[in-house]
């Protein structure tokens, strides 16, 4: 198994000439964490049939090169779906560490096989507990008429709760067709019995990633609010609450809260907000009524395609 820098300014694993188990590393600098926990985002392809995987390790060493331990964090692997996707995974690191990504060959059918990796962030923050990519957003902005919408799966907050986002990519109402309009709501959830409800003093943030491979030049675009008492929306979503069933998720779906100029069509298409045309929606829904963004920490050169 080969590792190459295509044209294109990625990292390269090649599977096509190797045999089942091979393998090719990956590593990053030493680095330094200020605090206890950490997000790595990368941008991922795997081409070819399925099983080649893609693993995230995490090397701590003594301060002197010798390695203390070395701890496998996450896993990918291939199911014959050859787009770009997009990972978060959450690294909890006190001492200094190296992470890094092993390839593997999981198919001797595997003639164009390659996993690419490219765009790797690593951020001194809490992973969003939700990511939706929507794909094709040129298209579906072509075909949508104004006030339609599309809606996420239901994700599951850190302490348990159950949301959704919607999008609207000709505005909510028809107001302000020339915007993306996005909602937060409640779902109901496995854990509904042993959560509290009404859910008040939690923090909903939405974001709408800039995609741009130099994360120093990345203008997001986020908004958020706080859960109170003086809404309705945040009681259990039941069918006596007054929420819709969703037969495509097997939940029910509570009132929607959010923005109707969330972002311009002008701002989507000027900034890289779409990526392979992706648009790239993450979100939290936290108990602490607080977001905090950290200072990026740069791991490898930025890389364009």
């Amino acid at each position: 198994m080969t590792l190459s820098v295509d044209a294109g300014y990625f990292m390269r694993f090649d599977t096509s000439k190797a045999t089942v188990g091979k393998s090719a590393l990956l590593e990053s600098r030493i680095l330094y964490p200020k605090r206890k926990e950490q997000c790595l985002q990368f941008f991922y392809k795997m081409v070819g049939p399925a099983g080649d995987r893609l693993f995230v390790w995490v090397r701590t060493d003594d301060g002197t090169g010798n390695v203390c331990s070395v701890k496998k964090v996450h896993t990918i692997t291939g199911d014959g779906d050859d787009s770009w996707n997009v990972a978060h995974v959450t690294l909890k690191v006190k001492e200094r560490f190296r992470y890094f990504f092993q390839g593997t060959v999981g198919s001797n059918n595997n003639a164009d096989g390659a996993i690419l990796i490219d765009d790797i962030t690593l951020t001194e923050t809490t992973c969003p507990s939700g990511v939706w990519r929507i794909q094709n957003f040129t298209g579906l902005l072509a075909i949508t008429p104004a006030g339609g919408r599309i809606r996420s799966k239901p994700f599951y907050s850190a302490e348990g709760y159950a949301y959704g986002i919607s999008l609207y990519p000709k505005g909510i109402d028809g107001t302000y067709p020339d915007y993306v309009g996005v909602t937060f709501h409640l779902c109901s959830g496995e854990n509904d019995g042993v959560m509290e409800w009404p859910v008040i003093n939690r923090q909903a943030t939405v974001t709408a990633m800039d995609q741009d491979p130099d994360a120093k030049l990345r203008m997001s675009a986020t908004r958020s609010f706080t859960t109170d008492t003086t809404n309705p929306y945040w009681v259990k979503p039941t069918s006596t609450s007054g929420a819709e069933w969703d037969a495509s998720s097997n939940c029910y779906r509570g009132s929607e809260y959010g923005w109707t100029t969330f972002l311009s069509h002008d701002q989507l298409h000027r900034r890289s907000f779409l990526k392979n045309d992706d648009l790239i929606i993450v979100a939290d829904f936290d108990g602490e009524g607080l977001y905090i963004k950290l200072d990026n920490i740069s791991l490898f050169a930025p890389h364009t395609k």
